[in-house]
């Protein structure tokens, strides 16, 4: 399946028009699933497919993935017939936002879609990302583990501290805040098969002109730069499963550090038996059989700083003086 990578996500004020236009579509499918299944549903019924099946009677890619995200996301309860195409696994995402709610919109706007639950994890101060993040459906969880024992921003405290709080334990993603997943990922997950000793993480395309972000934001083409070869899987994606053999005596599950990247490979590094740097190259080698990098590339929107990380070098995001680009407005800034 062909899947774009900038679909619009319609407005709270066109999302029930898109709905209404394809209600039809989707109530017939699911009938004709439902007559069609004595047993289990096949696995070809999957978030992928009903996507496909709406492309294919001539939707466009944002009237296919809001009607999809409506009906099987929102509307399981009233229409039973729909929790026989229910997804092949659950999945939760969890991403952090500490003084980011500009990035903490546009992320769960346009990722959300793709997940069984999200969980937003912030500090006691960041009022902001915690109503944004209630008001969009997200769950919130405030902790103050980012700087436990004076750390300047101590992430995987915060990670492990949000492990405890997953209601499916199945699949989870840790994503950063400024990133955006390609339209259809679901899907496209699903479709790959997933390992439940597996590790996977994704390339991603750095955005980061004001222009190049209005034009993705806007469904126009754009133009991104591939960022980095061998250190896709560090923290801005990481996907891996509760259940994993890997994680059976790992304590904690994401080891805590300061230094969110090398806090990123101490969690990484667990999963598989060999990973090596190649001092000459400058290349990772990881597990070929354990760590797995998907075929398909993420969309990062914040400002590297040089380094790819939003919070690597703040002490305290609320105080830093250091500004980072809105993606919302390029003549605002958002302090971190």
């Amino acid at each position: 399946m062909n899947l774009h990578t900038n679909v619009i996500v319609p407005s709270p004020e066109t999302r029930p028009l898109v709905i209404e236009r394809t209600k039809g579509a989707v109530v017939e499918l699911f009938k004709d699933i439902g007559g069609a299944m004595l047993g289990p549903p096949p696995t070809e019924w999957t978030y992928g497919a009903i996507v496909g099946y709406l492309r294919a009677r001539g939707y466009s890619w944002t009237d296919a993935l809001t009607a999809m995200d409506e009906y099987l996301r929102f509307t399981i309860a009233e229409n039973p017939s729909v929790s026989e195409v229910r997804r092949t696994f659950r999945m939760e995402l969890i991403t952090c936002s500490v003084g980011c709610a500009d990035f903490l919109k546009i992320c769960l706007e346009r990722n959300m879609r793709y997940f069984d639950r999200t969980l937003v994890v912030t500090d006691q101060k960041d009022e902001i990302s915690c109503n944004l993040a209630r008001n969009m459906g997200a769950d919130v969880l405030v902790t103050d583990r980012f700087y436990a024992q004076g750390r300047r921003f101590d992430r995987g405290s915060s990670y492990n501290r949000a492990l405890k709080e997953l209601r499916f334990k199945d699949w989870v993603a840790f994503m950063d805040v400024d990133i955006v997943l390609p339209d259809g990922f679901r899907a496209l997950v699903e479709n790959h098969g997933l390992k439940n000793d597996c590790f996977y993480g994704m390339a991603r395309r750095d955005i980061s002109s004001d222009d190049q972000r209005r034009a993705f934001l806007a469904g126009q083409p754009f133009e991104s730069i591939l960022h980095g070869g061998s250190d896709w899987g560090f923290g801005f994606f990481q996907l891996f499963n509760m259940n994993s053999y890997f994680l059976k005596n790992a304590d904690p599950i994401y080891p805590a550090n300061e230094d969110v990247n090398h806090s990123d490979y101490l969690f990484r590094k667990q999963f598989g038996r060999t990973h090596q740097f190649d001092k000459e190259t400058g290349v990772w080698n990881w597990d070929p059989v354990y760590q797995i990098k998907l075929s398909f590339e993420c969309f990062h929107l914040g400002a590297n700083m040089g380094e790819s990380s939003l919070t690597r070098h703040y002490s305290n995001p609320h105080n830093s003086s250091v500004p980072i680009p809105s993606p919302l407005c390029p003549t605002t800034v958002v302090n971190l």
